[in-house]
């Protein structure tokens, strides 16, 4: 019996090739378009993260401290600032929140005792802030950071006035 000898066609050796680079460019492809989309993603989430992140501190603060009368709006040495007012057993003390050389910066303090902006705590390195109070108790904040992205946070005050 014979042998049946086989020819060898064209095809044979052009299909695999074919198919290995299709899915050697659409593997390609796929990686390219993740890490395009996972570059954005972080961008985006770099960009939130230190105007979001200095509302969010700022606004627990005062919902760790909405007392009667503890929370009001002041300037420290030109600067507008947020101040906690605490009372302890001997006597109050006050946290001011602050931009100041380019920091978002937090300052505890006893009542009376002079001031220094450049003596807070930086907590985050913020732009610009600001904060406004409207009649009916609500403080509506604005944060910048340093690549110019805005967030702003609206914070009603819950405690009741004398």
């Amino acid at each position: 019996m014979k042998l049946l000898s086989q020819k060898r066609h064209a095809i044979d050796f052009l299909f695999p090739v074919t198919v290995f680079f299709v899915f050697t460019i659409s593997a390609l492809t796929v990686i390219l378009l993740a890490a395009r989309i996972y570059q954005s993603t972080a961008d985006d989430s770099q960009r939130n993260y230190t105007s979001g992140t200095a509302l969010s501190y700022i606004t627990e603060k005062l919902h760790q401290n909405d007392l009667e009368d503890s929370i009001f709006l002041d300037e420290l040495d030109g600067t507008q600032a947020v101040v906690l007012r605490q009372e302890t057993e001997d006597a109050f003390y006050l946290t001011y929140l602050y931009v100041w050389d380019g920091q978002l910066r937090e300052l505890y303090i006893k009542e009376g005792t002079p001031l220094s902006p450049s003596a807070g705590k930086s907590i985050l390195p913020i732009k610009e802030f600001s904060a406004e109070e409207t009649e009916n108790r609500v403080i509506t904040f604005h944060c910048t950071d340093t690549s110019g992205e805005t967030a702003s946070a609206v914070y009603t005050i819950r405690s009741v006035s004398r």
